[in-house]
């Protein structure tokens, strides 16, 4: 990432140890996107 210019801390990354470190991150940002706020739930 720092190879590539881009920070760490930059909005929108995430960088982990391993892959399940990661996935956790990932699930916990999914649970916060804005996107479900925005249609009902459907069955």
């Amino acid at each position: 990432m720092l190879a590539a210019g881009i920070p760490v801390q930059a909005p929108g990354v995430m960088v982990g140890e391993d892959s399940s470190g990661a996935l956790q991150q990932v699930i916990g940002l999914l649970a916060k996107h804005r996107v479900w706020e925005r249609f009902p739930a459907g069955v």
